[in-house]
């Protein structure tokens, strides 16, 4: 599949130390449009808490996660299938958080137990082809359950923001020295700041931080884009608010923060959002409800597409150890939400979002109730099949069937279609069939189809692989273009072609035959009318019963038949004097040999016509008459006659 619109990869920084949700259904709005396609990555062990989730440029999944054991594990789909690594041993339970830096080589932080009571945060990267030894971007610290990390890699430079007790630090490298060495800042220590964190760089470097205060149940933005670190507060309340904060910016660098509020009474858990537009020193907008996630619900993740629209997904509860992945987006203009993986009683927490180039949603999460990694995708137009086979076909004269190209709008607004169009090597002999999506506004959840054959000419060469695409543009509200692989084969057959003249007809008109096969073809001569010849090519004549053996080659037959009566100004042969003097104007000569059919001749229009006889089989000379066997009946015109008998 190709895609020729761009969108900006924003890497998904897990916040660390997070309270897992205990949890029951509380009903998310679910919505026909999607389909989504989950798969279990990993379930050796209990593994898949604290999931993080980057995209390469090639559309990868990277996930960084924590087992039961105390170790941190790394899923990839980068080579097809996902492979399962362990990266290290001795690791705290408090998250992880990877990026993926212009190489498309993953980098991941992670808290690790130092041993004596003490623990410290490390940084690990893949250089290519390893994985190199952990940094240390900080020393060692006092153990604390409120740790958290959050990555974030702009054009090779790290970006790292991680709490630890009493304090939240910004620090960075470069892959100048191998992500090894830590230039840190403190930014925050009041409390403990960052408990939660989250992190982004705009194209100008500066950096965008929210971090959720654990002792004082806040949420604060930090940025330095003025040239010093600024602290600002965003959210307080007498309950909870920012717990799982997560940040993203967009093309255009405005922000976008997801983030969890709950109340005690009632007991509430919803899901907020809040946007900030890329002026600097411009005010953060009001808080969105987006989605209730019930009476226990869980952290989110957030995610911007090319049109600046949130895509978050979520954890929603009502009940322990029941609970569901939601997602939610504004694309379209209003919040929207849906149920993205209902397959068991327990799954979603941990949950981390990504979007690639043609707006595919990824989310990576934990499946509780199974203990495992899972990961879910959805496609923003869900074309089946993704490529076409027609199979092998015979050139010139047959097509394959047709074939169903059925397309679904799994977004949860509408989507505009183009006009649909094949390109590629050789378009012209996939030829559309049937088409009810071009310049078609797709509602949300609904199909389409196109029908395609392939019908390859005469001209195409025997036994040749044939191909095309089917290019489906999507104009609004994504801007995107998929390329479908139309394939298909010419068999090896030779394409035999006959034809007749006036007077006759031949059969088959095109018939395939096998390398070294026969063909026979048979001649049927109109009332009238005799062969006069048969050749092959224009060249080998044929004699009946007008066979040709031994096929290598293409080869067309043509018949050519004669009769008793012709036009002489045209050389046109006819059937019978009628036929002929319907085909004659002005002055014309009808001519006749010595033995013509029977049938009567009406002369009936305002025209002089000479019927001149007595013709020998060649029409060379006029050595007798031409015994007329029928009437002649004049109403209209001239009818000059010579060397003619009636009879």
């Amino acid at each position: 599949m190709t895609i020729r619109t761009w969108l900006q990869h924003i890497p998904r920084a897990f916040p660390l130390g997070l309270v897992t949700g205990l949890c029951c259904l509380a009903p998310a709005l679910a919505s026909a449009a999607s389909v989504w396609t989950a798969a279990q990555v990993d379930n050796t062990g209990a593994v898949g808490k604290f999931a993080s989730l980057a995209l390469d440029s090639n559309k990868k999944m990277h996930v960084s996660y924590f087992d039961t054991a105390g170790s941190l594990r790394y899923a990839t789909d980068k080579s097809g299938a996902f492979a399962v690594s362990t990266l290290a041993s001795d690791v705290v339970s408090a998250g992880t958080a990877i990026a993926v830096d212009p190489s498309n080589n993953p980098q991941i932080v992670y808290f690790h137990n130092n041993g004596g009571g003490s623990k410290g945060i490390r940084h690990i990267a893949y250089n290519g082809t390893g994985w190199g030894a952990a940094s240390d971007p900080n020393g060692t610290f006092s153990p604390d359950p409120d740790v958290s990390a959050s990555l974030f890699n702009k054009g090779g430079i790290s970006h790292l923001v991680y709490s630890r007790p009493g304090y939240l630090s910004y620090g960075f490298n470069t892959t100048a020295d191998n992500y090894a060495v830590w230039d840190r800042t403190s930014i925050d220590s009041t409390g403990n700041s960052g408990a939660n964190n989250s992190i982004v760089v705009n194209a100008a470097g500066k950096v965008h931080v929210v971090g959720y205060n654990s002792s004082s149940t806040d949420l604060f933005y930090y940025t330095n884009e003025s040239g010093l670190w600024v602290k600002s507060t965003l959210a307080t309340s007498t309950d909870i608010v920012g717990k799982g904060c997560t940040l993203a910016i967009d093309a255009s660098g405005n922000l976008h923060l997801s983030y969890l509020e709950t109340t005690a009474t009632p007991a509430s858990y919803k899901i907020k959002y809040r946007f900030k537009s890329a002026v600097v020193g411009s005010a953060w907008q009001s808080a969105v409800d987006v989605a209730d996630a019930g009476s226990l619900g869980g952290h989110s993740s957030i995610a911007v597409d090319a049109t600046g629209a949130a895509h978050i997904s979520y954890y929603y509860s009502n009940a322990a150890s029941t609970g569901k992945l939601g997602y939610a987006t504004n694309l379209g203009g209003s919040w929207q939400t849906e149920d993205v993986d209902t397959a068991s009683s327990d799954l979603g927490n941990y949950s981390s979002i990504a979007l690639d180039g043609d707006q595919t949603v990824y989310i990576a999460y934990y499946d509780a109730a199974n203990t495992a990694l899972k990961t879910a995708t959805k496609r923003t137009l869900a074309v089946t099949p993704l490529a076409s086979n027609f199979g092998t076909v015979d050139r010139g004269f047959q097509s394959s069937p047709d074939s169903t190209i059925t397309i679904t709008n799994n977004l949860l607004t509408g989507q505009s279609i183009g006009s649909i169009s094949t390109g590629g090597a050789n378009p012209s002999e996939f030829a559309v069939t049937s088409d009810s999506c071009s310049n078609l506004q797709l509602s949300a959840g609904s199909s389409c189809s196109v029908q395609l054959h392939f019908a390859p000419p005469a001209g195409a060469p025997r036994s040749s692989a044939r191909s095309a695409t089917l290019t489906i543009p999507a104009t609004a509200p994504y801007s995107s273009t998929l390329d479908l692989a139309l394939s298909a084969a010419t068999s090896a057959s030779y394409l035999l072609t006959a034809g007749a003249g006036n007077g006759g007809s031949v059969t088959p008109v095109k018939v395939a035959v096998a390398p070294g096969g026969s063909q026979t073809f048979t001649v049927l001569p109109d009332q009238g009318f005799s062969v006069a010849e048969v050749t092959a090519d224009g060249i080998t004549p044929l004699t009946a019963p007008y066979t040709l053996s031994d096929v290598t080659a293409d080869h067309s037959v043509f018949v050519s038949l004669v009769s008793p009566i012709r036009i002489l100004q045209s050389f046109i042969y006819y059937g019978s004097l009628q036929s002929a003097y319907a085909a004659v104007n002005n002055d014309w000569t009808i001519q006749s040999q010595e033995s013509i059919p029977a049938g009567d001749l009406q002369v009936d229009r305002d025209l002089y016509v000479t019927l001149s006889g007595g013709y020998d089989s060649s029409f060379a000379a006029q050595p007798g008459q031409t015994g007329m066997p029928g009437n002649i009946t004049i109403s209209n015109g001239t009818l000059a006659v010579e060397n003619l008998l009636l009879q």
